[in-house]
């Protein structure tokens, strides 16, 4: 069981997803959610950081069109969640450890 929680406070930005975004069914697609939560982090971040975790749990579908919050906290030292949020609910929680490279 997940120990991802939805956050109550963070940094947040807004995104409303387009055409290129989604699949044939119109849902946003896995690969543009990785792209929105590791483009939340600064190539400087990324010089000095190397993510060493990732993990996405998928509660809700986005749709085309949808305006979405995504919210990101460090929970613990390198240590990040990142939600996205449309409607009010989370349709994905992520993590993402980080370790500093060598």
């Amino acid at each position: 069981r997940s120990r991802l929680r939805p956050l109550e406070e963070g940094s947040d930005v807004t995104h409303r997803f387009g055409y290129a975004e989604c699949d044939f069914n119109r849902h946003v697609n896995t690969v543009r959610y990785l792209e929105l939560i590791l483009n939340r982090f600064t190539l400087d971040y990324f010089d000095r950081m190397m993510p060493r975790r990732l993990e996405l749990i998928f509660s809700k579908e986005t749709h085309y069109g949808e305006e979405a919050l995504l919210r990101m906290a460090e929970t613990a030292p390198d240590d990040w969640q990142v939600n996205i949020i449309a409607g009010g609910d989370d349709h994905v929680r992520s993590r993402v450890m980080f370790v500093a490279r060598n």
